[in-house]
């Protein structure tokens, strides 16, 4: 896989999902979300996301996900391999990877919002810590799992065992 910019063919699709509750595992999503919601989600649609290229063996089990160009400061993308949904921000050149589902609702956090070091459910607003996985905001209570993450030569990698911290 490659690095992916969503088309504008592809986007009528998305915005099909976003609308459609039963297409989607976002409970409680429905066209009442309000104006605000929705185009936030369309705008998260049209923004770049990432398709990591395939995983390739490095030393000390780190992952090449892809490209760091791609994930510029202020920014967040997206890995997924064998059903692992892992999101990885980039906080002030810092890189961090956390768990992508947010642990009340399982939600993507992916197409949440990125507030410094913060990430925000879209959901019901619960936030994580990106720095050690903590839930700061009900309704989550449930810390998310962090992996170690790192800019090297130009690329994202991660590694996904579990930090024993």
């Amino acid at each position: 896989m490659q690095w992916l910019r969503l088309t504008s063919e592809r986007r009528p699709c998305l915005l099909s999902a976003v609308l459609s509750p039963c297409t989607i595992s976002l409970p409680g999503l429905t066209l009442t979300a309000g104006r605000q919601t929705i185009l936030h989600l369309m705008n998260r649609a049209e923004a770049q996301t990432m398709a990591f290229d395939p995983p390739k063996p490095s030393s000390r089990a780190w992952i090449d996900v892809g490209a760091a160009q791609h994930l510029p400061p202020g920014t967040m993308q997206r890995y997924e391999s064998e059903g692992q949904r892992i999101l990885i921000a980039n906080v002030d050149g810092t890189p961090f990877a956390v768990d992508d589902t947010c642990t009340h609702e399982d939600a993507s956090l992916y197409m949440g919002a990125l507030q410094g070091d913060k990430v925000k459910c879209p959901l019901h607003g619960s936030r994580f810590c990106l720095r050690d996985g903590r839930a700061l905001d009900e309704p989550a209570e449930i810390d998310l799992a962090c992996y170690p993450a790192r800019f090297q030569n130009g690329r994202v990698e991660i590694v996904l065992a579990r930090r024993l911290d």
